[in-house]
């Protein structure tokens, strides 16, 4: 599969297209989000393919943040004022509205490295597979030089 066709990373190229203009000072923030992801992030940036920068994936987490935040505003208004509610709905509702972004705030800045775990895990079931293949190769087709116990031929 292509980086590119991954949602994640159309996504934080678009939000960089689309929102970079937010940012006071571009090269500041890039340098700043650079000092500020860690090692495992990068490497796990790295290991993925994905053709990204650190400044753009925080700038779409950022984003992401703050659309949620926004959409669950506008449905609690709607929601306000199309009927009237308890005390008790009513903080539940505050609550989700700002627990929701927090959570979408963490998937987005940490969905490089779950991306990488769940890579490394399915390729650990491959791992037979591959073995078996190169097995065969081998039993098949043996090195120059060398005979396998079939072979007739002295050398």
């Amino acid at each position: 599969m292509a980086e590119e066709s991954n949602w994640y990373v159309r996504a934080c190229k678009t939000t960089v297209r689309q929102w970079g203009w937010v940012v006071q000072n571009p090269s500041g923030f890039s340098k700043q989000c650079e000092k500020s992801v860690s090692q495992e992030y990068r490497d796990a940036l790295r290991f993925t393919g994905f053709d990204l920068e650190a400044f753009e994936t925080v700038l779409f987490s950022y984003a992401g943040t703050v659309a949620t935040l926004i959409l669950l505003l506008g449905i609690d208004l709607i929601i306000l004022f199309s009927k009237s509610f308890e005390a008790r709905t009513l903080t539940i509702m505050g609550i989700l509205t700002f627990i929701i972004p927090l959570g979408v705030l963490y998937y987005l800045s940490e969905y490089v490295k779950i991306r990488a775990k769940l890579m490394k895990i399915s390729s650990l079931g491959d791992i037979p597979e591959i073995l078996s293949y190169i097995v065969m190769s081998m039993k098949l087709v043996p090195q120059p030089g060398t005979c396998s116990p079939f072979c007739s031929r002295e050398l």
